[in-house]
């Protein structure tokens, strides 16, 4: 059984609520943790949990309630500042990385969680005691960090808004102010794909769907989630999130310096197959790699070492590489970072080995260094017919609403 199978069968058999609430919803990564074999949690977590009961909200200035979940990512902060930004003093802030696990002892809710998730997972073959045991204990963080929510005053939240309403304390809020009659809101942190050659974790954003409108960037992902179930009401036009002015794609392309942005781990064998194909090209190019943040940095780096390759600095975001005039064109690999870098004026070309679906976009994708050559000869041709332009910007509005800007109107 492959590990998705794995998490799938989890998912289906753990049920176990806790004051209203459906856990097996909140803990849907720790889930998938479980089912690759691995966990951040101890037995001293269970004595542990985050304090919601100090989510900052002043009744008397704000109408709005929102988090920045513990993803800790900057680039999806960067989409919560933005939006924040369009808010004022409306909206209450809180980025809940900078909550610390304080120490929080209750036996009862521990003997209680942990013996209900030994039963919910009774079912499921192939779990050691342990696993069973630390999973629990993560449980116990989040049954405790309900506990103190359920301190909030809520008078005076008219709205909920969350960064990313499917996974952990952010599900764990969405859910508990539904249950208390406040609408709730969630952020995209990128563009949504339904991939059906290829169930990876992403499934969960409309398997696991929570909020009640879900502010999406581009009308394709309306599109797609009204076909796996999702009512086109509970999702909302909101735009790209982001204020960057797009760049004319010019028509002086020489092809020579390419930034390569590549896929997670969970498509690290085409991330590989298409650098096995740039390493046999013989043109003068130079290949820089900008790496996804959860891939393996040394296989990739030794062979970019031995391919004349290299690899941008860790700490560097896409946007700040696409904003520095270094590079005349890129390649992308199932990332929405395909789209920041056709706004940013360069010609992008999409890598597809055939074991997963495209996202919307331009008749750009090759699998062979000679399909490429001959992709880099049509755009150029386009571009100086004046077309290519035009079809970027229509496909962009579609894909990722760029141009559009509704959060304020939304929200407020």
């Amino acid at each position: 059984m492959g590990y998705m199978d794995f998490f799938y069968c989890i998912k289906n058999n753990f049920k176990f609520c806790f004051h209203g609430i459906d856990m097996s919803r909140v803990m849907i990564f720790e889930m998938y943790d479980l089912a690759n074999g691995r966990s951040p949690w101890s037995w001293r977590t269970a004595f542990h949990t985050f304090d919601l009961s100090t989510l900052v909200f002043d009744k008397l200035h704000n109408k709005l309630l929102s988090t920045f979940g513990r993803q800790g990512r900057r680039d999806h902060k960067t989409v919560y500042d933005f939006v924040v930004s369009q808010l004022g003093s409306e909206c209450s802030v809180n980025d809940l990385n900078k909550f610390i696990l304080k120490k929080t002892i209750r036996p009862f809710v521990l003997l209680r969680v942990v013996c209900g998730v030994m039963l919910g997972l009774s079912g499921v073959k192939g779990l050691t005691f342990g696993a069973k045991l630390k999973f629990g204990f993560a449980c116990v963080v989040y049954c405790n960090a309900l506990i103190d929510l359920e301190k909030l005053d809520l008078d005076g939240i008219e709205k909920y808004l969350s960064m990313y309403h499917v996974d952990q304390l952010e599900n764990l809020i969405t859910q508990y102010m539904k249950m208390h009659g406040v609408p709730t809101y969630s952020l995209c942190e990128g563009m949504y794909i339904v991939d059906k050659l290829n169930y990876t974790i992403d499934s969960v954003n409309y398997m696991n769907f929570e909020t009640d409108n879900l502010l999406v960037w581009g009308q394709s992902v309306i599109d797609a989630f009204e076909l796996e179930g999702i009512p086109r009401k509970r999702m909302r036009l909101a735009g790209y999130p982001h204020s960057t002015i797009a760049k004319p794609i010019t028509a002086n392309c020489e092809f020579r310096n390419c930034l390569v942005l590549l896929a997670r781990r969970d498509f690290h064998e085409t991330d590989m197959n298409l650098l096995r194909i740039l390493s046999k090209d013989v043109r003068d190019c130079r290949y820089c790699l900008k790496l996804h943040p959860n891939l393996n940095r040394k296989e990739i780096e030794d062979f970019a070492c031995a391919h004349n390759m290299v690899v941008v600095p860790e700490n560097k975001l896409v946007s700040e590489c696409l904003s520095e005039g270094e590079y005349d064109w890129a390649i992308a690999v199932n990332t929405t970072a395909y789209y920041e870098a056709l706004i940013k004026g360069l010609p992008c070309f999409r890598f597809c080995d055939g074991k997963f679906v495209l996202g919307p976009g331009l008749k750009d994708d090759f699998s062979t260094i000679d399909e490429l050559l001959a992709l880099q000869g049509d755009i150029s041709e386009r571009i100086r017919a004046g077309r290519y332009q035009e079809e970027v910007m229509h496909m962009l509005r579609y894909a990722i609403g760029y141009g559009i800007n509704n959060y304020r109107e939304i929200l407020l």
